[in-house]
């Protein structure tokens, strides 16, 4: 069945991109396997790939992120279009239970089961009347009332304190703390905007609550269709095709309008469920990261001009050798003496090839393309945009992305990978194995806007995944891409992983993660 390209038009996609992904989908569908790469190393601090910070200078750092932060240098961007759904995933069971007409079907038992294990329900940071007894009828009257209030909402806008708090509320303050000076940009879903500025308005009496949050929209121009099991679109109940959000990669279009808000260089990507508070150590160590990423930003503008101009001066030559050693990366000897900070240092090319080598992880020769000069090559590859991601010790429980290197069309490609990206067997053996997957990524980002590259140009196309998910009683597929790859990869950005400790990344999955949680015992400073 052929793409009707009306039908896209019609819900607001472009029928060619669409089409690509239909293609893609039902070439996989009919190979009964998804997209994956093969694993050449994992990344981790034994191999370099994971850089430690604390090696260095950190006062410096501090300082220097602290001057970064003061210029109104960083923009936060907060993704916070998902649904409540997994994190209240007993309440919607215990609905969809009860629709059976049945009252002590297994089902609803055994969610009234786990409702009798959670114990004192008051630690709990839902505002509805608690039950009066641990019978039947009290229970499945608190969990209906705690679903009626809170699942309809976006995860962003559901109680995360027992004062009440929001997730977003619990954002604007930390923004406060973290990133003064710079706006917030808050990526919703279509349809929502309104509630969230309500509650925006709700917290402006809240203490370093930021005077300017923009919100974007993750609407039907970063969507695609659902298919069914032979690649054709899915049909709705109103005889048009079915969009779906594309996934957190698409987020990546919506640059530029972040970009267009002026004066910042850089983005700070963390997630609307990770409460990290505004302790004193939590803002030290993130303006620490932040100052590492500040440093090599005016590296990095340096070395483009060194490039346009064909000619590595010593001192620039000695600052790059000095920053990657810092974090354990040694470089070619420079020559004795004190030469002046104008003076042409050696062959500056082969510096620079050897810091995209062994501190970028870049395999600049796979990349080199037929007929371009070295000093096009090398403007070309650190004119990419600086990705540096956070990731923390792997604690044993945690499965997600991780850092590693992938053969990809010839080259080796150093990648933040997602676990449906690796065969069953890495899954197995490297995954879900903190001895080899020592880190973990909390999608903790600081990533270069860089306006004016388009978007093709951000990420590879063969970063994808192929979703199949339960829609009207039937599985469907879609084209998924992830935005941690897709910022997180050595193909289009200078890629680098740091450390962070689990200070800053604080997940809230489900909700007994918010039980018996106060403001003050995320580290905020109490009201």
């Amino acid at each position: 069945m052929a793409l009707d390209r009306n039908q896209v038009l019609r819900v607001g996609l472009d029928p060619d991109v669409v089409e690509a992904h239909r293609r893609k989908v039902r070439t996989r569908i009919r190979a009964g396997r998804g997209v994956t790469f093969e694993i050449l190393e994992v990344g981790g601090r034994k191999n370099g790939i994971v850089l430690d910070l604390s090696s260095g200078d950190g006062e410096q750092l501090v300082a220097l992120g602290r001057a970064g932060l003061k210029a109104g240098r960083l923009c936060t961007f907060v993704p916070a279009a998902g649904a409540a759904s997994r994190y209240l995933k007993l309440f919607q069971e215990l609905a969809a239970a009860l629709e059976t007409g049945e009252l002590l079907s297994r089902p609803v038992v055994d969610c009234l089961e786990e409702i009798r294990r959670l114990g004192d329900l008051g630690d709990l940071p839902f505002e509805v009347e608690l039950p009066a007894s641990q019978a039947d009828g009290e229970l499945i009257r608190w969990a209906l009332e705690v679903r009626e209030k809170v699942a309809s909402l976006p995860k962003g806008l559901v109680p995360a304190t027992l004062e009440g708090k929001t997730f977003f509320e619990l954002k604007l303050r930390e923004h406060g703390a973290l990133n003064p000076f710079g706006p917030l940009c808050l990526v919703v879903g279509e349809g929502v905007e309104g509630a969230f500025r309500q509650c925006f308005a709700r917290a402006g009496g809240f203490e370093g609550c930021p005077d300017s949050v923009s919100f974007l929209v993750q609407g039907s121009q970063l969507s695609t269709l659902r298919f069914d099991g032979e690649g054709v679109p899915v049909i709705g109940e109103d005889g048009g095709y079915v969009p779906v959000v594309g996934g957190h990669g698409e987020l990546i279009h919506l640059f530029p309008q972040v970009a267009a808000l002026g004066g910042h260089r850089s983005i700070l990507v963390y997630n609307i469920d990770n409460v990290i508070g505004d302790s004193g150590p939590v803002v030290e160590e993130f303006t620490r990261f932040y100052g590492f990423h500040h440093r090599w930003l005016e590296l990095l503008d340096r070395v483009r001009e060194a490039c346009g101009e064909r000619r590595v001066s010593s001192g620039l030559a000695r600052q790059l050798r000095a920053g990657c050693r810092e974090v354990g990366v040694e470089l070619l000897a420079l020559p004795d003496g004190e030469a002046g900070e104008e003076d042409s240092w050696g062959d500056g090319a082969l510096l620079l090839e050897e810091i995209q080598e062994r501190f970028f992880h870049t395999d600049w020769v796979a990349l080199a393309k037929e007929g371009e000069d070295r000093w096009e090559l090398l403007l070309r590859l650190w004119s990419r945009p600086l990705s540096v991601l956070g990731v923390v010790p792997n604690n044993g429980r945690d499965v997600g992305g991780i850092p590693a290197v992938i053969e990809l069309g010839g080259a080796r490609v150093k990648i933040c990978l997602e676990m449906p990206h690796a065969s069953a067997r890495d899954q197995k053996e490297i995954f879900r194995n903190p001895r080899r997957a020592t880190h973990f990524n909390p999608a903790f980002v600081l990533h270069e806007l860089v306006p004016d590259r388009p978007a093709r140009e951000r990420t590879d196309p063969r970063f994808w995944m192929l979703t199949r998910k339960p829609y009207a009683g039937r599985d469907v597929y879609y084209h998924e891409t992830v935005l941690y790859e897709a910022i997180g990869n050595s193909l289009t950005n200078n890629l680098l992983f740091v450390e962070i400790s689990r200070r800053l990344f604080r997940p809230h999955k489900v909700f007994t993660d918010c039980r018996g949680r106060s403001l003050g015992s995320y580290g905020f400073c109490c009201e």
